[in-house]
């Protein structure tokens, strides 16, 4: 509850910093866009995708591939949510979301019809967490071309292998 009316950026980072003070958290309240992308995630070793639209998230991957970075996509609304992790030479979000201007109006996303159980974006948080430290340690199981699907009402988790083909 202390985060409670805080920024998601500070909010992230306090906890962050909480579980593990050698971790470096540098938290970034600024709208990304095509003009401050790249000065925010140069240097990073991996990126999480934590964004509520499709635009913001093709945007998130242009400039990681760009940059060399991987990234791990997460989404998600109601009872599901999907991980999948992104390196530079995937063919990445393409797999999932065909129309980059997808999204439009909020009020008519799953989302905001669907309501989110608080359980769900803990859940794919839990497994971008996952992702990420796997590809610290260079792991070879990672959801790489692979999209992992989780419906937290049915209680199915479905595995969906993609080509490693430009689309």
């Amino acid at each position: 509850m202390e985060t409670l009316g805080k920024p998601k950026p500070e909010a992230a980072a306090a906890t962050v910093s909480s579980i593990n003070p050698g971790v470096k958290v540098i938290p970034c309240q600024v709208k990304l866009d095509s003009s401050n992308a790249p000065e925010i995630l140069t240097g990073s070793n991996v990126v999480v995708d934590a964004l509520d639209n499709v635009q913001d998230r093709f945007l998130l991957e242009r400039t990681t591939k760009k940059l060399g970075i991987p990234l791990v996509h997460g989404a998600l609304a109601g009872f599901e949510g999907q991980v999948m992790t992104i390196f530079p030479d995937d063919p990445g979000l393409k797999h999932l979301y065909r129309n980059e201007g997808a999204g439009g109006d909020k009020s008519k996303r799953p989302e905001s019809i669907l309501g989110v159980p608080t359980l769900t974006p803990s859940l794919i948080a839990t497994l971008e967490a996952m992702e990420v430290l796997k590809v610290i340690l260079k792991r070879e199981k990672i959801f790489r071309n692979t999209m992992v699907h989780v419906d937290l009402e049915t209680g199915q988790i479905n595995k969906f292998t993609f080509e490693k083909r430009q689309i």
